[in-house]
């Protein structure tokens, strides 16, 4: 080539020779995790208000990976012979939330419900008489597949493990099984898997190469009146299990049996990142929070402080609030960005009157909660009012940066 070399043509030698340079890969992942309190079929089919204020709450901000917790996976007849279709209902919610955009997803039916029984051809609803002495014992849930996980990703699917019937004994033959009884004082089935719902991994075509992204529901760390219940000990090994996936390891030796070989945890110099309502309290010396304490030492863990994305549902003056959702991710990644959408909710009380308060534009939205057997009235913005709409839980958003 004869003649000076323009500018021109060196910026086409630098940056056009090839689309993989470093300077043009995008740096970040942005992820949302949101619970959407019990995200059943009906609702995705005839979105009510509750739907509404989630597609709101999420409207301003933009996500490369999506993870929603409790949405209902469709069965047919399920709860009820009006609701036939498949597997359609993280189309259906994706639709309503990012009308027009593409995102891959994979969903499949949690191991909740599944033990529920219906009553002449359908499942009785919650609050219905009939519906406890119906609800699975072991998985929970109403109706088969009741609280199961969507996992939406703008990056390709190279791969998927999802995992439900891995038994509980298989991964940790000591675990007391036998000592547990169910909701209903029953001794629990020897073979009860380990997960209550599903624990998904995909494999993503991400910035730079492979990315692995968990998406996990844990049984809660809770007992619900029942002192023989299992879920400590099943939250704690959940726990276990996440932890021995994304390092290798845990607090006793994983020997899983040859039928479940296919079973790996992740390399060390696989990026991930894994996201989910886990349950359980980091700051709480239970045995769940424990494991995760252990693994915010060895990899990175968000929230990790006194905070809380959980919020009881009633507008009472001190709700129980909790920390249960969680990003979990590998040293490859730094978090920025990162916040709870939650609101503010410049509460003001308007006292106990006979009369309920005009609900106007001064007050904001008025709400109504019990305080010592009386109905009495506060105001909230309508950002707050609209977020506890939603559902009992507040979404994660965060800003994945590569190292």
């Amino acid at each position: 080539m004869k003649g000076p070399i323009t500018a021109s043509l060196i910026f086409i030698f630098l940056f056009g020779c090839s689309t993989q340079s470093p300077l043009l890969i995008p740096q970040k992942i942005r992820v949302v995790h949101y619970n959407i309190k019990e995200l059943d079929t009906q609702k995705l089919m005839d979105p009510p208000a509750q739907l509404q204020a989630a597609k709101n709450i999420l409207a301003p901000h933009s996500f490369d990976v999506l993870s929603i917790n409790e949405m209902q996976y469709d069965l047919p007849g399920v709860p009820d012979r009006q609701h036939m279709t498949k597997g359609l209902n993280a189309q259906r919610f994706i639709n309503y939330i990012r009308p027009g955009e593409k995102f891959n997803i994979s969903f499949d039916p949690a191991n909740t419900g599944r033990r529920a029984r219906p009553t002449k051809g359908s499942y009785p609803s919650s609050g219905h008489k009939a519906s406890r002495q119906k609800a699975d014992p072991v998985n929970f849930g109403l109706f088969p597949a009741q609280y199961s996980t969507a996992a939406f990703s703008r990056y390709p699917i190279i791969k998927k493990i999802e995992l439900h019937d891995l038994p509980w004994k298989a991964f940790n033959p000591n675990a007391p099984i036998h000592l547990f009884r169910d909701a209903n004082g029953k001794a629990l089935p020897p073979q009860i898997a380990l997960f209550d719902k599903n624990f998904t991994h995909l494999i993503v075509k991400g910035p730079r190469g492979p990315l692995h992204l968990i998406f996990f529901h844990a049984v809660p760390a809770f007992h619900f009146g029942n002192k023989k219940s299992p879920n400590y000990e099943r939250n704690r090994d959940q726990m276990r299990f996440l932890e021995w996936y994304v390092s290798g390891q845990t607090n006793f030796q994983v020997r899983l049996p040859w039928t479940y070989n296919h079973i790996k945890p992740l390399g060390r110099d696989d990026v991930f990142i894994a996201m989910g309502d886990f349950n359980v309290d980091i700051n709480d010396n239970n045995k769940g929070g424990l494991v995760l304490q252990r693994l915010g030492k060895v990899h990175q863990i968000w929230p990790n402080t006194k905070d809380y994305t959980n919020e009881a549902p009633h507008f009472g003056r001190r709700p129980l609030r909790l920390l249960l959702d969680y990003f979990l991710f590998s040293h490859h990644l730094k978090l920025t960005d990162a916040k709870i959408l939650r609101p503010i909710a410049a509460r003001q009380e308007l006292g106990c009157p006979k009369q309920p308060p005009a609900n106007n534009s001064i007050h904001g939205n008025i709400v109504r909660y019990n305080d010592q057997n009386k109905i009495c009235y506060a105001s909230v913005q309508r950002r707050f009012y609209q977020a506890k709409m939603a559902s009992d839980h507040f979404p994660l958003i965060g800003e994945f940066h590569y190292r």
